[in-house]
């Protein structure tokens, strides 16, 4: 295991362009925070959009929270909710993602909302 940021990201970027999500959800924490590599919150974004479609728990979470703090993407509270509604299925993220639903829900409307739910359904396949 090293402890050089730079030599982890580019392992971290080797394990990516195979496809392991976990490995993408790491480099995209490296670019968010600029450890190791030059900070960029949009490629961390994409990046954790990437591990995000391989179901990886911590990055569906870094999605939500992305979108609820406009980090590498706009603002976007519907989106957010429905992010923060994807991580509740993962039980390594579950108490984190419905706490900070919680808290969001309470800044939507009733049109945010319903908009939010809907999204959160196709997001996790037609369930809510």
């Amino acid at each position: 295991m090293t402890t050089d940021p730079s030599k982890a990201a580019y392992y971290y970027q080797l394990a990516s362009d195979k496809n392991h999500a976990p490995s993408t959800r790491k480099l995209a924490a490296l670019y968010l925070y600029g450890s190791g590599v030059k900070q960029d919150s949009v490629k961390a974004y994409s990046l954790n959009q990437r591990a995000a479609s391989g179901k990886e728990p911590e990055a569906i979470l870094a999605v939500a929270r992305a979108h609820r703090d406009g980090l590498g993407v706009s603002v976007d509270p519907v989106a957010s909710y429905a992010w923060f509604t994807v991580a509740m299925n993962f039980p390594a993220v579950e108490l984190a993602a419905k706490e900070e639903r919680t808290l969001l829900a309470r800044d939507l409307n009733k049109t945010q909302l319903s908009a939010a739910i809907k999204e959160a359904k196709r997001l996790n396949g037609g369930r809510q």
